[in-house]
Order: C-alpha cells, then sequence, then structure tokens
C-alpha cells in the first residue's frame, strides 16, 4: 500500500510536469501522443488523484547552495502545491545552504520535532534533493530518528559521494586563507 501511495503520487507529480518531463501530452522525444493514449493517461491521473491519501506530513529538505525562503526561483518547483492540492501538509527543512550535514541534521531535527508536534502525529516523510539527502540519512542515523519518519525519498543524492567534489578537496588551493574567506564572503552575500 505505501508503495502504491509513493508510486501513484510520482506519477500525479511527473505527469503535470513538475519534474520538468514532457508536457502537453508530448513524449520525451517531443513527438505528440496519440488521442488513445491520451484517454488512457488522463483515465490514470484521474483515478490516482481520487486514491492518493499521506498518513504523515511531508518534509522537502534542499540540496548544497540552495534555501527555503521565498526568491524568484522556486527551488521544488510546482512540487509543493500538488502535493498541498491532494491535501499534504507541506514544510520545509529549513537547512543552511552550505552548512555541513553535522550542523544541517540539527537543523532538520528541530524541524522534524516542531512538524511532529503540530500536526500531532508520530511520523513525517521526507523528500530530499541531493545533499538534503545525505543530511537527511545523517539525522535518521545520529538521532535515531527512524522511527520518527515514515518514509526518506531522496532525488539525485550523492549517495557514493561526488567524485567532482572529492577532486576539489585534493587541491591545496582550496583550503587556503583565500579560498575560505572568499566561501564565507559568498555565504555572507547569499544570505543564508
Amino acid at each position: 500500500m505505501v508503495k502504491r501511495t509513493y508510486f501513484s503520487l510520482l506519477v500525479i507529480l511527473m505527469g503535470r510536469g513538475v519534474f520538468g518531463g514532457p508536457q502537453d501530452h508530448q513524449d520525451l522525444l517531443g513527438q505528440s501522443t496519440s488521442g488513445e493514449e491520451k484517454n488512457q493517461e488522463s483515465t490514470i491521473e484521474n483515478t490516482i488523484e481520487e486514491n492518493i491519501q499521506l498518513k504523515y506530513p511531508v518534509i522537502l529538505v534542499h540540496g548544497i547552495a540552495l534555501h527555503d525562503r521565498q526568491s524568484p526561483i522556486a527551488i521544488w518547483g510546482r512540487i509543493p502545491q500538488v502535493l498541498r492540492d491532494q491535501g499534504v501538509k507541506v514544510y520545509f527543512g529549513n537547512t543552511d545552504a552550505w552548512g555541513t550535514y553535522e550542523s544541517n541534521a540539527q537543523i532538520l531535527k528541530d524541524t522534524i520535532d516542531r512538524v511532529l508536534a503540530e500536526n500531532h502525529v508520530p511520523k513525517v516523510n521526507i523528500i530530499a534533493h541531493s545533499k538534503g539527502g545525505i543530511d537527511s540519512r545523517y539525522v535518521i542515523w545520529r538521532y535515531s530518528y527512524g522511527p520518527k519518519v515514515a518514509s526518506l525519498t531522496t532525488l539525485c543524492t550523492p549517495h557514493g559521494g561526488a567524485e567532482l567534489a572529492d577532486l576539489v578537496y585534493r587541491q591545496e588551493f582550496i583550503h587556503s586563507g583565500q579560498s575560505k574567506e572568499a566561501l564565507r564572503v559568498l555565504g555572507t552575500i547569499y544570505g543564508d
């Protein structure tokens, strides 16, 4: 039942182009689908929309260099609104754009605790993008929050590490005082 619910949610989000997928009934190559296929898609989406129910609220956790504040760029696209339209309570993780996984885990732990208390529920669902998935996995492990997290869905999370980050980290210049100061200034300008 849980797997079907999440699959249904994913189909709804993808069907509405929430993940930037094909819209206006065009396939990945940009070719229009047939009328029969359009009717099948519409029937499937309507059936799924009527049946989707999440028992627990959703917390969206962004990755590095992103933030949850209002900005001209909607980092989650239409996902929050589509979920809310389905009756799902949606919250943001409010993690630090440039924070470590340890510091972000503390922030996320506080957010989870607040959402649990506000909704009088024992668990939350987490949808995390990129480094947000690492932050989320760490909070579950570090604070033994497995019983408080009904599900963790990660999108583009580098679970096996990131070769580019390793390459940059091995470079001497990245550890210089100038680089650290440049990153500090960037963080200050960025405002997180």
